[in-house]
């Protein structure tokens, strides 16, 4: 299935390798803040043991600006619409979304 482990930095779903790694991509600064405050949430439902789908403790998946974007190769677009099995098999819902992020 295609499990995404936050807390492995060379592992996603079937790949291995550092290529493979989490990480959130922002154009602003609310992007970035909003990123924060999930992965802060996340950490601390690990962290309580209440999310326990991840390899390890610490969730790794980074956060940093979106400086250039690459398209995908053709084969990889639509990619869940060519492999719908592939879905992520995980479910984590937040206890309320970051919301509004005051600039």
């Amino acid at each position: 299935a295609g499990t995404v482990d936050k807390t492995s930095s060379k592992f996603r779903g079937e790949g291995k390798g550092k290529e493979y790694s989490s990480f959130i991509f922002c154009t602003d600064e609310a992007q970035a803040k909003i990123a924060t405050q999930v992965r802060g949430e996340l950490q601390r439902l690990v962290d309580k043991k209440a999310v326990k789908v991840f390899s390890g403790s610490k969730i790794l998946t980074k956060i940093g600006p979106a400086t250039m974007f690459f398209p995908a190769p053709a084969d990889h677009q639509n990619y869940l619409e060519k492999f719908p099995r592939r879905k992520l098999d995980q479910k984590i819902f937040l206890t309320e979304w970051p919301g509004a992020v005051e600039q």
